[in-house]
């Protein structure tokens, strides 16, 4: 993996408004997901690295929502990006050396870091998450990953290898969910409805980005990396080329549920309100946010659905101040580097929620230079 192109432009908030904005079409809903990224850091990993260039100064407030903090932002774009060419090309040699004994190493985390990061075909990446669930049965990760790769019907994962692999992660929601999609995929309605209500039944959600990212931590910490922001960006690569589940199949097979099937659409309903609640990404809680909008609709519950609505107003402001918060973050290093650490270890909304705090702490302070950059 070439990390040349790997920076966290400010364009970030503008990306998530494009798939907050795509996502609320409704008559091209099913597309939509389907080829949009699975989330904010899979767009922002392939955005072009660009050199810094300092902005002039010039200010420009932005008035936030009714009832919002004000967020003040320069009117001059921020092109400055994490590391510039020297140090990308410098990281790029270390990183080939790095994952070679990566490869060389048997641990889990190496050997599960080789995995992803080895450019298999999607059948061969199959068989070998497979193997390795077998040697570590009791790692709930792998198997998440496992069942990620299936919930897509393309990768013809037979039905005995997913029902095996979600009970190694039994107690998980996420992984029951990511079973949901499979058997949705594969027009299995029954066993997806089966699967959606052993999510409800499931006493935690975790969709293990934290597990992820701290595991290609550990094996390059093996392999002699340091801790630090070349780090983070390897990391943040990695996390952002996962394997993503084919969220349009279940939503299809809610939204065309028949309205006398009331157990099909309770069960949608609750795998919505799962990945609107718990998910630790911002387009998965806006598709779980959809997918109860339309059995609520379908049901006709006006006053369950003017909550929906109301949370998915929040969800967009949310959005909006996060591109604006982004936009000062950005400028100073230190707080750039806390954001993505907070993006890579607690997931997209956690860093949002972070950005946001910060942003709004800056801009209340009275002398504020939106526009000074601090390295």
């Amino acid at each position: 993996m070439s990390f040349k192109k790997v920076a966290v432009p400010l364009v970030v908030g503008a990306i998530t408004a494009i798939i907050y904005s795509e996502i609320k079409k409704e008559s091209s809903i099913d597309a939509a997901l389907d080829s949009l990224p699975t989330s904010v850091t899979e767009s922002v990993i392939q955005t072009t690295h660009v050199e810094h260039t300092a902005p002039s100064i010039s200010k420009k407030e932005v008035t936030p929502p009714t009832n919002k903090p004000v967020i003040t932002v320069c009117e001059n774009v921020f092109e400055g990006a994490i590391l510039n060419n020297e140090q990308m090309s410098e990281l790029d040699a270390n990183d080939i050396k790095m994952r070679q004994v990566i490869a060389d190493t048997l641990t889990l985390e190496s050997e599960f870091t080789a995995l992803i990061t080895n450019q298999n075909d999607t059948e061969t990446k199959i068989e070998r998450t497979s193997q390795l669930s077998e040697k570590y049965p009791n790692n709930p990760l792998i198997s998440y990953e496992l069942l990620s790769l299936c919930s897509n019907s393309e990768y013809n994962c037979s039905p005995e290898l997913v029902t095996s692999t979600v009970q190694q992660d039994s107690n998980n929601g996420a992984a029951w969910l990511l079973s949901a999609i499979y058997h949705a995929s594969n027009n299995d309605t029954n066993s997806a409805e089966a699967a959606i209500i052993e999510a409800s039944r499931a006493p935690n959600f975790n969709d293990h980005w934290s597990d992820y990212s701290s595991t290609f931590s550990t094996a390059y910490k093996q392999a002699g990396a340091i801790e630090g922001v070349e780090l983070d960006v390897l990391v943040m690569g990695y996390v952002a080329a996962l394997s993503s589940p084919s969220y349009g199949a279940l939503f299809k097979l809610c939204k065309q549920a028949p309205v006398d099937n009331t157990a099909l659409l309770e069960a949608c309903l609750t795998s919505g309100q799962l990945f609107a609640d718990e998910s630790s990404a911002q387009i998965s809680r806006l598709i779980g946010s959809n997918i109860q909008k339309n059995v609520l609709t379908k049901l006709g519950h006006t006053d369950e659905l003017a909550r929906i609505v109301q949370a998915r107003k929040e969800m967009f402001a949310i959005n909006e101040q996060q591109s604006k918060a982004l936009d000062l973050i950005w400028r100073n290093q230190s707080l750039r580097a806390e954001w993505q650490a907070e993006l890579i270890r607690n997931g997209e909304v956690t860093a949002a929620q972070f950005a946001i705090n910060e942003a709004i702490r800056i801009s209340n302070d009275p002398n504020i230079n939106e526009c000074l950059v601090v390295n």
